[in-house]
């Protein structure tokens, strides 16, 4: 962590743990999933941001998937699995306040059960997707 704010912390606009980490049900040789979203896009092409974020993991034990906040945003909008599970089990390493926004409309669409979470499986309403104007298709 210290490496990836050493490298790029002005870039980011929160970084979330997710996965068996966050969720509490790692085993041996689990990595450190995190989800981080970039404020700004230096480098237009994701696999080019994986192979610079894979330098921040000297170790190899964390998996960084370095989004734009755009990306995020259509990923949230489409209901991304990677998006929904770490909203709804990740924890917050830091966050400039997006993360906190998309967590409010997420947690809108579960009490209001427009979107409904069943084990690693999730379902959502036409309801869900017009209160976020989910663009089907992309």
């Amino acid at each position: 962590m210290e490496s990836l704010f050493a490298g790029r912390g002005a870039d980011a606009e929160f970084v979330v743990l997710y996965g068996s980490m966050a969720r509490g049900d790692w085993s041996r040789g689990s990595d450190f999933d995190v989800l981080v979203g970039l404020r700004r896009d230096p480098e237009p092409r994701i696999i080019d941001r994986l192979g610079t974020f894979s330098n921040f993991a000297d170790d190899g034990w964390v998996e960084a998937l370095p989004y734009t906040l755009d990306e995020i945003e259509r990923m949230f909008r489409r209901f991304n699995l990677v998006v929904l599970a770490a909203l709804r089990d990740g924890v917050v390493l830091f966050d400039r306040g997006m993360w906190g926004d998309l967590q409010r409309r997420y947690q809108g669409l579960v009490e209001q059960r427009l979107l409904l979470s069943e084990g690693r499986t999730w379902t959502w309403t036409e309801e869900a997707e017009r209160q976020i104007g989910a663009g089907f298709p992309p």
